[in-house]
């Protein structure tokens, strides 16, 4: 088992469905933060003025489809109850 498994729980949301929640507060309590932010979307969307192609992605269901290296693995790791 990982040292950094995290608990899960399964929330009902409002339209019936339910939803996988991990909790990852150890590993959120130690992350360093960005030490630039994201762009404004204003700034973003001026620079797509002049584009070609504009792609669009629904990443609703991405976290389940990234690849992750080893180390990665361990820290994203869930316990469940048995």
């Amino acid at each position: 088992m990982s040292p950094w498994a995290s608990s899960v729980g399964l929330v009902r949301k409002q339209d019936g469905f339910i939803r996988f929640c991990v909790d990852y507060w150890k590993l959120n309590a130690i992350t360093i933060s960005d030490a630039y932010p994201m762009p404004r979307t204003d700034s973003l969307l001026d620079r797509l003025d002049a584009a070609k192609v504009i792609s669009t992605l629904n990443l609703s269901k991405g976290f389940w489809q990234m690849a992750l290296d080893l180390d990665a693995i361990a820290k994203l790791a869930f316990t469940t109850p048995m």
